[in-house]
C-alpha cells in the first residue's frame, strides 16, 4: 500500500510489487503446481481476489492503484 502510495503522489504511472512468486496466479502456485497465471488482470478482478481472502495485494491498494491507474 505504501508503494501506491507514494507512486501515486509522485504521479507514476507503474509501480512493481516484488513477491515470492513471478505474477498473478488463479491461486497460489507454492500450493497447487496447476495455478494458471494471468498475462493481464483487471483493477476489479484483483479487488475481487483481495476481498475473497487472496494475499497478493491488499483491496485498499489496489482500489489506490485503480484510483491513481497506476499499473504494471
Amino acid at each position: 500500500t505504501t508503494a501506491i502510495a507514494l507512486a501515486k503522489a509522485l504521479g507514476l504511472k507503474e509501480c512493481e510489487i516484488f513477491k515470492d512468486v513471478d505474477g498473478i496466479y488463479s491461486e497460489d502456485p507454492n500450493k497447487n503446481k496447476s495455478a494458471i497465471k494471468y498475462k493481464k488482470i483487471s483493477y476489479n478482478k484483483m479487488i475481487e481476489m483481495a476481498e475473497d481472502g487472496a494475499r497478493v495485494l491488499h483491496c485498499k491498494c489496489v482500489k489506490m492503484a485503480k484510483k491513481g491507474k497506476i499499473g504494471r
